[in-house]
């Protein structure tokens, strides 16, 4: 039985399917992360054919079938639009991450608005912690989130101190500032959205290591392309 659906959404990924059509991995705000089918997407009469691209917030309407959606009607809300090779990069980042991901959680239709607010950030001075707190929210959405209040024994975390992390227990104090190691002020920044200049390289290596146990050894293409960047 077919039901007819409409949300607002983002194209996270689209590859060809079939002769004319495409197989497109959306985030929406009502049902979270689905896949739909545009008909006809990539023939020369499509009116579709310019909007069904990253970084397009749209309405979207389509007919949920048994296995994907049948999309029908696609309107444009906003466009993001990228302006440097970084912030195009970074959105990039933002939707392999999603795609390689996201899959294999069933994650929750309130990270639309992070995945929204992130975009928003891609061609302002606050682009690095704007990932970083991105990143943040999409291993909460999955149901990996760091506990940033407390460590691995149930002390609270002390901005004065610094830490080790394991992915699989948490925060560790540690007596002396070792490679890997960050201070308690970056885990709280991180944790409270509070994030300072002094604080991005360090949380940057904790979300990264995070980020690795999920993905389980694929690789980002988007990472390999930007050396020193912000991702």
């Amino acid at each position: 039985m077919t039901s007819n659906l409409e949300s607002e959404g983002f194209v996270i990924h689209a590859r060809p399917y079939r002769e004319t059509s495409l197989l497109l991995t959306v985030l929406t705000d009502q049902q979270g992360y689905i896949t739909l089918i545009s008909k006809g997407a990539r023939g020369p009469r499509s009116p579709y054919k310019g909007l069904l691209q990253p970084f397009q917030h749209l309405l979207l309407q389509w007919k949920n079938g048994r296995e994907m959606g049948t999309l029908y009607q696609v309107d444009l809300l906003r466009l993001y639009h990228p302006t440097t090779q970084l912030s195009r990069l970074s959105g990039f980042y933002m939707n392999e991450l999603l795609y390689k991901l996201v899959p294999m959680y069933d994650i929750s239709a309130t990270f639309f608005q992070s995945y929204k607010e992130t975009l928003q950030q891609l061609n302002t001075e606050y682009l690095e912690r704007a990932l970083r707190y991105f990143e943040k929210s999409l291993l909460d959405a999955i149901g990996y989130g760091i506990d940033y209040l407390k460590d691995a024994q149930g002390e609270f975390i002390r901005e004065e101190c610094s830490y080790t992390y394991h992915p699989t227990e948490g925060f560790s104090v540690t007596d002396e500032v070792i490679s890997g190691s960050l201070s308690g002020a970056s885990i709280v920044a991180l944790g409270q959205n509070a994030l300072q200049s002094i604080h991005l390289r360090e949380v940057k290596w904790l979300l990264r290591r995070a980020l690795a146990v999920q993905l389980r050894g694929r690789v980002l293409m988007t990472r390999e392309l930007v050396r020193g960047g912000c991702k």
